[in-house]
C-alpha cells in the first residue's frame, strides 16, 4: 500500500520512522496518546534516538486520534527553514493525517502557501512573469474562517481542524462532523469520491475572525480537492462542479484579472473581504486587502501583543505573522514563543489538577463538583468542568473575551517604539 503515497515526503519520512522503530520493538502502542501530552510517534521518535528525527520533531506539532496522526508545522520552529526552501518537507505538513497502522495517507489538504512578496516564489515580478504564459488562472474568494478537510476512509468520513483530528479534543471539529452528518449531499460527495480529500472552510457564528458572517451564512465552503494518491491539487472549476452537482457551500470564483486585483485591493473594508486566492497553473497564492493587512500589521509592542495572542486563540496565526513587518518580526517570534510557553504550562498544571482528583469522585458530577470546588484553586474550576465533559480547552479565550497580556504574564520587555 505503501508505494500509492511515495509522492508526499510526510508520508515517507513517517513509514521511515516506523521500519527505524520496529527494529528496536517488535510491535507499536497506540495507547500513548492517553498519557500527559506525549503521542505514539513522538514516543517512537524518542526511543529511535536519531538526531534527524528529533530534529524534525522539533518542527512540527503532533495530533493523535487512535491510528491516525495529523502532522502540522511548527510556525515557529519550521518558520526559517520553510519560508526559504521551496523543497521543505513542512510545506506538505500541513494538517496532513495519516494512519500508521494500515501505512496510508487518509487526508491530505493542499500544501502550504503564501501571500504575494512573502516570499521570492511569490514576489510581483515573479507572478508578473509567470502570467505571461500561464495555461491557466482561477482567482477565488478568500473566506475568513477556519480551515477543515475530510475525506471517506474505511467505510465512512474523517473530518480534522488544522490543529485537531478528535471531536472530543476540538469543538470546531464536532461541529464540522456534525455538519457533514446532517447534510445527505455533502456525506454523498465524499462517498461518491474516495480518492480525494475535500478542503472546506468552517464558517461558525462561534469562530469569528475579523470579516464579519452572518449566522445564516454558517457552514462548510468547500475551497478545493486534492487526489491522495497522486498529490494532484486540482482546479477551482472542478471544486466548482463538485459544488453544482451536490449542491454543497463552496467559495466564490472571481472573473477578475491579476491587474484588476490589484487595483481593488484598496477598495474593501476589512469587515468585508479578507481577499483572494489566485491560482497560475500550479502556484497558489493569497492577496490580502489593504485594509485587512493593516488590521494585522502592529507597531507598538502592546498592541502586536494582544494581535498574536488573539490569533493564537483563534488558530490564525500563520496569516497574522506573514503580515507583520520584517523589522520586527523577530520581536513578534519572542512573543509567539512566551505565549505558547504559557500555554503548555497552563496546560500542564490543568492536566494535574484533573489527574489529582479521586476516580471515585469522576462518575458523579455532583460529587465531582463539590470536590473540585473545595480542592482545586477557583482559577482552574471552569478547566476542570471542561476536561469533566471532554471538551476543548483555549488557554487565551474564553467564550468571546481574550486574555490580556499582563493576565499571562508578559512584561513590558518587548517594547521597541518608546
Amino acid at each position: 500500500m505503501r508505494e500509492k503515497y511515495n509522492w508526499n515526503p510526510v508520508f515517507n519520512l513517517i513509514m521511515e520512522i516506523k521500519d527505524e522503530f520496529l527494529k528496536i520493538e517488535k510491535d507499536i502502542n497506540y495507547n500513548f496518546e492517553d498519557e500527559e501530552n506525549t503521542t505514539t510517534l513522538e514516543v517512537m521518535i524518542n526511543k529511535i534516538n536519531k538526531t534527524k528525527y528529533s530534529e524534525w520533531l522539533r518542527t512540527i506539532k503532533i495530533s493523535q486520534n487512535k491510528t491516525l496522526f495529523l502532522i502540522r508545522y511548527n510556525l515557529i520552529t519550521a518558520a526559517e527553514e520553510m519560508w526559504s526552501n521551496p523543497n521543505s518537507i513542512n510545506r506538505e505538513a500541513r494538517s496532513i493525517v495519516i494512519d500508521l497502522n494500515r501505512e496510508e495517507i487518509v487526508l491530505c489538504p493542499i500544501k502550504k502557501f503564501f501571500n504575494l512578496d512573502e516570499i521570492p516564489e511569490t514576489s510581483l515580478e515573479k507572478v508578473l512573469e509567470l502570467l505571461k504564459t500561464a495555461k491557466k488562472i482561477e482567482i477565488t474568494n478568500k473566506l475568513d474562517s477556519s480551515m477543515q478537510s475530510a475525506g471517506w476512509y474505511e467505510d465512512y468520513f474523517v473530518l480534522c481542524g488544522s490543529q485537531g483530528c478528535d471531536r472530543k479534543k476540538a469543538w470546531r471539529v464536532d461541529e464540522g462532523i456534525k455538519y457533514i452528518e446532517n447534510h445527505e449531499n455533502y456525506l454523498r460527495m465524499l462517498k461518491e469520491n474516495p480518492d480525494e480529500t475535500f478542503i472546506f472552510e468552517f464558517v461558525h457564528p462561534d469562530d469569528k475572525h475579523i470579516v464579519e458572517y452572518n449566522d445564516n451564512e454558517s457552514g462548510l465552503y468547500l475551497l478545493c480537492t486534492r487526489n491522495k494518491y497522486t498529490g494532484e491539487e486540482y482546479s477551482y472549476e472542478r471544486m466548482k462542479n463538485y459544488a453544482n452537482k451536490y449542491k454543497v457551500l463552496s467559495t466564490d470564483i472571481e472573473d477578475l484579472s491579476f491587474e484588476e486585483l490589484l487595483n481593488l485591493k484598496d477598495k474593501f473594508n476589512a469587515r468585508e473581504k479578507e481577499g483572494w486566492v489566485i491560482k497560475i497553473d500550479d502556484l497558489r497564492i493569497k492577496l490580502k486587502t489593504d485594509d485587512y493587512t493593516k488590521i494585522h500589521k502592529a507597531y507598538s509592542s502592546k498592541s502586536l501583543t494582544k494581535l498574536l495572542i488573539r490569533s493564537i486563540a483563534d488558530g490564525s496565526i500563520d496569516d497574522v505573522y506573514a503580515s507583520i513587518p520584517e523589522g520586527i518580526k523577530e520581536k513578534a517570534k519572542m512573543i509567539i514563543t512566551d505565549i505558547f510557553s504559557h500555554i503548555n504550562e497552563e496546560e500542564q498544571k490543568i492536566k494535574r489538577y484533573y489527574n489529582s482528583i479521586p476516580n471515585n469522585y469522576l462518575h458523579n458530577k455532583k460529587e465531582f463538583s463539590l470536590y473540585i470546588k473545595d480542592n482545586i484553586p477557583k482559577e482552574y474550576l471552569g478547566y476542570m468542568f471542561s476536561m469533566y465533559n471532554n471538551q476543548e480547552i483555549n488557554i487565551l479565550k474564553h467564550k468571546n473575551r481574550y486574555k490580556k497580556p499582563e493576565e499571562i504574564g508578559l512584561k513590558n520587555y518587548y517594547l521597541f517604539d518608546k
